[in-house]
């Protein structure tokens, strides 16, 4: 997933079997790092830890973001 994807910022479950994400390293992670109200993927719900990383992640890569663009 890239950042220039339309945001779904109301997504709260998603499955999709034939997408292509599936075969990424981490592709729960990621989806959940990038759809940040995901709750529930591939019928699992997301764990306490696994939204805890997700959001450290994803506020790591928004303050990276900032600072790329600060300069």
């Amino acid at each position: 997933m890239t950042s220039k994807q339309t945001p779904l910022p109301h997504r709260h479950h998603f499955r999709h079997p034939e997408n292509p994400i599936y075969d990424l390293k981490d592709y729960r992670l990621e989806m959940r790092i990038n759809l940040q109200t995901l709750r529930r993927l591939d019928k699992d719900t997301y764990t306490a830890e696994e939204n805890d990383e997700a959001d450290k992640i994803a506020e790591e890569r928004r303050k990276e973001r900032l600072a790329a663009e600060a300069y």
